[in-house]
């Protein structure tokens, strides 16, 4: 090897065989007596192992390769160390070190949109890149105990919040598809679905549901004072998501402590927190019967109650098929129209806010007689133009009513009454032609006439009477 060149001196390897001193030792090669690096690779003399070492391909095509520890990266110039455990945004042309290996990735965000961070795998969900420790990745439950992971793997969740293969879902979604797919199975003409909080969903929750039970409220638990702000989740539930079929009115809802724990939601239904054993006991990502029209799954850990009917055979991945596409193809219509006015905002932010809906934690979808009615909120929602640029948290919403009708006795219609209702609130779009009515709006959190608009959502929907 005396001919041969050092990868990093460009000088010759060695000039006197037994001269340690004229080879150049690298430090991932410390322990490893006489290990080299050429431009072939890694090689040794006295031992024959390379215990570790490894050629290993630039980030950058056409860039000459480099000897690195097996766990490390080349990076044209220096062994990059190992990113698994790592969220910065720090990559090398757009790719990152991953046990070894350069992997092309992508940014994520977190479910507020509001961070931007890396996970190992794709179709893992960024829960925060700041905070957030290796440790606990792929440990959602490890986030009540205030150990908060840097990333959650596909298909597991926090709060409402679902992984959907490297995208936050929520599980409030999960549960609308469901409910979607009872209703266009069985009332595919006739039928309203709403999605909210759990004080606009639920018209009084202060009774008992059984003498000495406590009132419906305590199985609710505490609220977060700004969950997608501060990161926290609602104590024992998620969002209500309602339906009415015909004269009969069922629920879902998502659970964030166990369906058999003392402060069980059962208890709200009369039922003791045992009541769902059976249906826990089965793994197949289904709703199981436990009896008396309440079905629980429990892969999502949630519960829907219907008085009339049973629900499907499906699972998350199933239903985000099947009947995923009803909410995105209504989304597209509202995404039409908003990218389609003039906004005093920039078009960048209108399309990154609309473009990036995939929670649908607040929707309201009805359909009587040939009526379609869709309509959504987000709320406190980041958003990001490009890795360097954002805008402010915003809340915004978009409806599209058709075969819809709403004027006034002195002859306004729909868009004059909501556009008189917010006078001054400058980011929003409204048309109303022929029965068709769209609206669009934008509103950052800290604005006290855009929290009107949250406050009217159940205005908007729910408490419409098409």
């Amino acid at each position: 090897i005396r001919d041969k060149l050092d990868t990093h001196t460009r000088g010759n390897v060695i000039t006197n065989y037994y001269d340690s001193q004229s080879c150049v030792v690298l430090p991932e090669a410390l322990g490893v007596a006489g290990a080299i690096c050429l431009g072939d690779g890694w090689e040794t003399w006295f031992e024959t192992e390379e215990a570790g070492l490894k050629t290993k391909p630039a980030a950058s095509p056409g860039t000459e390769s480099g000897c690195c520890a097996v766990s490390s990266c080349w990076n044209g110039t220096i062994c990059v160390a190992d990113q698994i455990q790592e969220a910065s945004l720090e990559t090398q042309y757009g790719k990152r070190c991953i046990a070894g290996d350069w992997i092309t990735a992508s940014p994520k965000k977190t479910w507020t949109r509001a961070n931007l961070g890396f996970c190992a795998q794709e179709s893992s969900c960024l829960v925060n890149p700041d905070t957030g420790e290796a440790e606990f990745n792929g440990q959602p439950q490890e986030y009540f105990n205030n150990n908060i992971p840097q990333c959650i793997y596909d298909e597991q969740y926090i709060g409402p919040f679902y992984c959907e293969n490297g995208n936050w879902g929520s599980r409030t979604k999960l549960i609308a598809l469901q409910l979607l797919d009872f209703l266009e199975i069985n009332y595919p003409t006739d039928y309203d679905l709403f999605c909210g909080n759990y004080d606009e969903f639920l018209n009084f929750y202060g009774y008992e549901a059984f003498p000495g039970g406590g009132a419906v409220s305590s199985y609710i638990g505490d609220a977060c004072s700004n969950p997608e702000i501060d990161g926290c989740v609602n104590e024992y539930v998620n969002e209500f998501c309602g339906i009415k079929y015909g004269p009969t009115v069922g629920f879902g809802v998502s659970l964030n402590i166990p369906i058999d724990d003392p402060n069980s939601f059962l208890k709200a239904l009369g039922k003791d927190p045992d009541f769902c054993d059976g249906a826990k006991s089965s793994t197949n990502g289904y709703y199981n019967i436990c009896g008396d029209g309440i079905f629980y799954n429990h892969n999502t850990e949630s519960l829907i109650y219907l008085p009339i009917g049973s629900l499907g055979a499906a699972n998350a991945q199933q239903l985000l098929s099947a009947r995923g596409p009803i909410l995105t193809n209504k989304l597209n219509e509202v995404i039409t129209f908003a990218e389609g006015r003039v906004w005093t905002l920039s078009e960048a932010i209108i399309d990154k806010l609309y473009g990036g809906t995939n929670q649908f934690r607040k929707i309201y979808y009805a359909k009587h007689d040939g009526q379609e009615l869709f309509a959504f909120l987000e709320e406190a929602q980041g958003v990001y133009i490009d890795e360097t640029t954002s805008f402010p948290p915003a809340n915004y919403m978009g409806l599209h009513y058709s075969d819809f009708s709403v004027i006034d006795i002195f002859g306004t219609d729909a868009c004059n009454l909501i556009q008189n209702l917010f006078v001054g609130l400058d980011w929003q779009q409204c048309l109303y032609d022929a029965g068709e009515m769209h609206y669009a709006v934008v509103y950052l959190t800290t604005d006290s006439l855009g929290q009107q608009v949250s406050a009217s959502w159940s205005d908007f929907t729910s408490k419409l009477r098409p």
